[in-house]
């Protein structure tokens, strides 16, 4: 019978590799439907899983060197800063790394690959390039601030670039047509605070009268009352813009030596 049919053995090999080949077809379309119909979760990443990472959200566009495969060009870190961190590890295939505070970056380190590296300061490090594939964390205590980290790698290249640069626009912190105000009294019902420190409060500022236009700033509930243009009274209906240094814990109001009509606007501008 073996030599009714030579080929026999031939035949069942193609067959079974046939069959196996289909199978990996079959499981590789399945996978890239499961990937597709995916809507990733918000997650938690860290060494010692504190709690203090209140969202993990990973980015993932088709890329064309794989085809169907989906790869992860950043990933954004959102962190409270209520309780101080110490080298909190994240893992990522990166090369760059941009971080941004409501709060201060001040006390904020990095140290990348191994955790017997060196720390840096993180706000000194943005913009540099550095191929790295896991990074330690740092940061002092700052009740009710947060912490936004951006690790990005080749495919996003420019993202901590145009992420400073978005970061560097002005932001508008108050802003009222003339109103009647009074005499020594704060003038904004909410006092303001910066949303990045240290930065610069820049204020447009013009009178019906002849006033003393001064700025009230508190830290530590101390209120030093800042006399701007020298202390000398505003012309009145002359516009004037100041600039006022602003750091971590600040609050700030305007004041008036003369009852009048203020027309006031204050953006912030990051230094």
């Amino acid at each position: 019978m073996g030599d009714d049919y030579p080929n026999q053995g031939i035949l069942d090999y193609l067959t079974r590799r046939d069959e196996l080949l289909i199978k990996i077809d079959q499981t590789l379309k399945a996978v890239d439907g499961t990937l597709k119909s995916l809507s990733l979760p918000a997650g938690v990443s860290g060494s010692n899983n504190s709690g203090s990472i209140i969202q993990t959200q990973n980015l993932i566009p088709l890329k064309g060197q794989l085809e169907n495969r989906q790869v992860v060009p950043y990933e954004l870190l959102t962190i409270d800063m209520t309780t101080a961190g110490s080298d909190e590890l994240h893992t990522f295939n990166g090369n760059n790394i941009v971080a941004v505070s409501n709060g201060s970056l001040d006390g904020v380190t990095v140290k990348f690959n191994n955790n017997a590296n060196p720390a840096i300061p993180l706000k000194y490090f943005m913009g540099k390039s550095i191929t790295f594939s896991r990074i330690y964390l740092s940061w002092l205590a700052q009740p009710s601030k947060t912490l936004y980290v951006v690790l990005g790698n080749q495919d996003n290249a420019e993202f901590g670039q145009s992420d400073v640069q978005t970061a560097l626009l002005p932001v508008s912190k108050a802003a009222q047509n003339p109103t009647a105000e009074l005499a020594d009294t704060d003038i904004l019902a909410t006092a303001i605070t910066p949303s990045q420190t240290p930065s610069i409060f820049r204020i447009q500022v013009q009178t019906t009268v002849a006033a003393v236009f001064s700025a009230m700033i508190t830290n530590g509930g101390v209120t030093t009352k800042c006399k701007l243009n020298e202390g000398t009274a505003l012309t009145e209906d002359c516009s004037y813009i100041f600039d006022i240094l602003v750091i971590y814990g600040d609050t700030v109001n305007f004041q008036v030596s003369v009852g009048g009509n203020v027309m006031l606007r204050v953006q912030e501008v990051i230094s």
